[in-house]
């Protein structure tokens, strides 16, 4: 198959939407017809008329500059938008969309946003005129749409592969040891007087300042998932012991860690200690997998704004395995963390796998120099 490469205004009429349509533009001319912005996801407003009627594929200037999306019916763009219309019949829609997003994103990394970081990114009208993109030609030279349509189809199937894919993936993803339909067990309170643990919140001079003005080798934990949660080091320490730590606000509200050595905590983070009178009785591993599997379900508030304190923590109870006389079992605790542990590591490789084939470009088209 021979290509070569032309430039996108050969075949397009590229121009930008109407900086007019704002939210407040909507809320004047209320209507059933969406307007599309820099999201790729839902319509800025919907209003009382539109600029286009058909299928045209658009792309987004700035913010997450250069990412494409298809539109289909009637609907209008604003400023944050752009829109290629076609100039003719000589190209497939579907294979200009799948070859031209890699190129774009590569023209949005060369035209980095705030703070240098690529994911908030421009690409303007005057960029994306310069753009030029392979077509598959015939031998007397023409473009050849036939290929174009037998190339987007591959593409297509390929991207239903990565999204059944996807799907089976998150069923594994999701999927949970339940204790009690083989094991026995009885809740017990988080807290409280008669509860397995004693709680304590962090302390609030842990400031990024302070960090920095303290710097040193203890780390200090907070309410980030990342890094088991720590944010800093400083040349103190306030706790030295085997216990868990918990986020107490934030989006990951309620993720649990164990922490065994020196270190301390910020006011979005507690500290969960196993009282004394059970520490021969519970194993670790088994209280880290319930207590992930369940304080998550305790959280109060929306989005970012997400909490669970610890007057919260009061109402918790976790389900323990018991033996015969209703004493907690240390052995089925092991054996239960042991299928978790195991669980854990088939999803873990199973998503090494998938995100490298989720993430792999396949090379449908193969254009010399």
């Amino acid at each position: 198959m021979e290509f070569d490469f032309f430039k996108l205004t050969r075949f397009f009429n590229v121009l930008r939407g109407n900086s007019e349509y704002t939210k407040e533009y909507g809320n004047k001319h209320k209507g059933e017809f969406p307007v599309y912005s820099a999201s790729t996801n839902l319509p800025l407003t919907y209003i009382d008329h539109y600029d286009y009627d058909g299928e045209y594929l658009t792309w987004s200037t700035n913010g997450f500059g250069g990412f494409l999306k298809l539109l289909i019916g009637k609907f209008s763009i604003n400023g944050d938008r752009g829109i290629l219309i076609p100039k003719d019949k000589t190209i497939d829609i579907k294979y200009i969309q799948f070859v031209l997003q890699p190129i774009l994103r590569e023209v949005a990394k060369g035209r980095k946003g705030e703070n240098n970081k690529n994911e908030f990114t421009k690409v303007s009208l005057t960029a994306i005129q310069e753009v030029e993109i392979p077509f598959p030609i015939k031998k007397d030279g023409t473009i050849d749409l036939e290929k174009q349509k037998e190339i987007s189809e591959k593409y297509e199937k390929i991207e239903k592969i990565k999204i059944k894919l996807k799907e089976d993936y998150q069923k594994i993803e999701d999927i949970k040891i339940d204790i009690n339909s083989k094991y026995e067990t009885k809740p017990f309170a988080l807290t409280e007087e008669k509860g397995i643990f004693e709680v304590e919140k962090g302390n609030p001079k842990y400031t990024k300042k302070y960090m920095h003005n303290h710097k040193g080798e203890f780390p200090v934990y907070s309410s980030q998932t990342s890094k088991l949660g720590e944010i800093g080091s400083i040349d103190t320490y306030d706790y030295e012991e085997e216990c868990f730590t918990w986020t107490t606000d934030g989006t990951y509200v309620g993720t649990v860690f164990y922490k065994n050595g020196k270190f301390s905590i910020t006011t979005h983070c507690g500290i969960l200690r196993v009282k004394p009178e059970y520490k021969d009785k519970v194993d670790f591993e088994y209280l880290n997998f319930i207590l992930n599997q369940t304080l998550p379900n305790y959280k109060l508030g929306e989005s970012s704004n997400k909490r669970l304190g610890i007057e919260r923590m009061k109402e918790i109870q976790i389900e323990i395995p018991i033996d015969e006389n209703g004493e907690l079992d240390l052995e089925k605790q092991i054996e239960i963390a042991e299928k978790h542990k195991k669980i854990e590591e088939i999803k873990a490789k199973l998503k090494d796998n998938y995100e490298k084939i989720i993430n792999s470009k396949v090379q449908i088209i193969e254009v010399g120099e």
